[in-house]
């Protein structure tokens, strides 16, 4: 399988998908704005990198990961989360950034990052 499978114990079991951002090479607003939102992309693209670029999924409980259909499920998922990946940085609003990612710091859990790209 092309799928990495990380397992945590006690039914915490992730694929790994491989997960690009594409950020906008032009950003609209105030000068201001324009170069906050830069930094914060900045920062978020670094942040992906040092994860891997991997999406992590949570697994159902019981799923077989062995399944021979399972690789083909997960190529599903895989194009799903990579175009709401897209969607969110397709905007070139430097407000859009902003809004929604001021608070980013390289602190964060991937998993609240995760939340508010695709939510």
């Amino acid at each position: 399988m092309k799928y990495e499978i990380r397992d945590f114990g006690s039914n915490n079991r992730f694929a790994m998908l491989p997960i690009s951002i594409n950020r906008p090479a032009v950003l609209s607003g105030s000068e201001k704005q324009v170069a906050w939102a830069n930094d914060i992309l900045d920062s978020v693209t670094a942040f992906w990198l040092d994860a891997d670029n991997l999406y992590g999924l949570k697994l159902p409980q019981g799923v077989d990961t062995t399944d021979p259909r399972m690789e083909s499920a997960l190529d599903g998922w895989t194009a799903k989360i990579q175009n709401q990946f897209d969607a969110f940085f397709a905007h070139t609003d430097a407000k859009h950034y902003i809004d929604r990612l001021k608070g980013f710091n390289g602190n964060w859990h991937k998993e609240a990052l995760q939340n508010i790209i695709i939510a």
